[in-house]
């Protein structure tokens, strides 16, 4: 399994076809769309399978409510980071399973 790459989102640039968008901003900071957001990242999936793994993965956490998330929503500057270290840690426990 290959990683995601994460960018900030320019209307003005061509994107690859394995994207979607996770808002960087305000209340749903954190949130994944497959439409952009002017305030969002592109994660840049390296084929369709890893792009539904890791927009799922997203939406789940986003959804979960937990600290990370509150820590997001009031440090916006740090929320790539979170989102990042976040996906991060779920692939690797991922990884970890599919060796196993």
């Amino acid at each position: 399994m290959s990683p995601i790459t994460l960018r900030c989102y320019r209307s003005s640039a061509v994107q690859p076809p394995f994207v979607f968008y996770i808002l960087a901003k305000g209340d749903n900071a954190g949130k994944p769309d497959l439409q952009p957001w002017p305030n969002s990242f592109v994660a840049i999936a390296p084929n369709q399978e890893m792009k539904e793994f890791y927009f799922w993965l997203t939406f789940g956490l986003h959804k979960a409510n937990d600290p990370i998330k509150k820590l997001a929503l009031q440090i916006s500057d740090y929320t790539i980071q979170i989102v990042f270290l976040s996906l991060l840690i779920l692939y690797l426990l991922h990884e970890q399973r599919a060796i196993a």
